[in-house]
């Protein structure tokens, strides 16, 4: 069976990569994996563990078996994880990761508008005026205008405004106390009255319906 690929802290290998770095160290794996990247089942790979740290400790997990800084994995399966990491020694400096700087992007020149043709004012046609007619008065008596009527403005009604009925709360009677014997409730939620003007209520803590006396 043919086919499995080995991943170190989550990336896995390409095709015949030998050398894998990481943060602080480097591993070499023998044999590479193949062109697509892969290992033959049963396989024994040597992983041999560096760190580019002085004094800093190479620690592997996911391997077989440790002899030394080389470790060994039996190829088996699909995918194989291992995960690698540095452990410095104390009161060493943490790299910090060199920032790579972003070139500046080189501005892009505006385009210059290529200028149309002039458009030809089109003539303002000139307007020939119309003669005005003078009406001939007729002979005869001249007719008084009639003044229209003005009209008189029906003033709106004004509205009442309708009265505000307040409601009241009268207080009847209060039966019964707090409780779970004769005569008591406790957490009553709902009161019916029967046709023949009987009282029921219903009790919802103890689970009963009591009629009032």
């Amino acid at each position: 069976l043919h086919g499995m690929r080995l991943l170190v802290n989550g990336s896995s290998l390409g095709p015949s990569q030998a050398v894998f770095d990481f943060l602080n160290g480097q591993l070499v794996f023998n044999p590479p994996p193949d062109e697509s990247g892969k290992y033959d089942q049963g396989i024994t790979i040597g992983v041999t563990a560096y760190s580019t740290v002085t004094g800093g400790t190479v620690i592997l997990g996911g391997v077989n078996t440790v002899s030394g800084n080389t470790r060994t994995i039996l190829a088996s399966g699909t995918k194989w994880s291992i995960t690698a990491f540095v452990s410095l020694p104390p009161g060493s400096p943490i790299p910090v990761p060199t920032a790579t700087a972003v070139p500046t992007p080189t501005p892009v020149p505006a385009a210059t508008p290529t200028p149309g043709p002039t458009p030809t004012p089109a003539p303002t046609p000139t307007i020939t005026p119309t003669p005005t007619i003078t009406p001939t008065p007729q002979p005869g008596s001249t007719a008084t205008p009639t003044p229209a009527p003005t009209a008189t403005p029906t003033p709106a009604p004004t509205a009442t405004p309708a009265p505000v009925t307040t409601p009241s709360a009268v207080h009847v009677w209060t039966k019964g106390s707090e409780g779970s014997g004769n005569g008591q409730f406790h957490s009553p939620v709902g009161v019916a009255v029967a046709p023949d003007g009987s009282v029921y209520v219903a009790d919802w803590k103890n689970q009963q319906r009591k009629s009032v006396e």
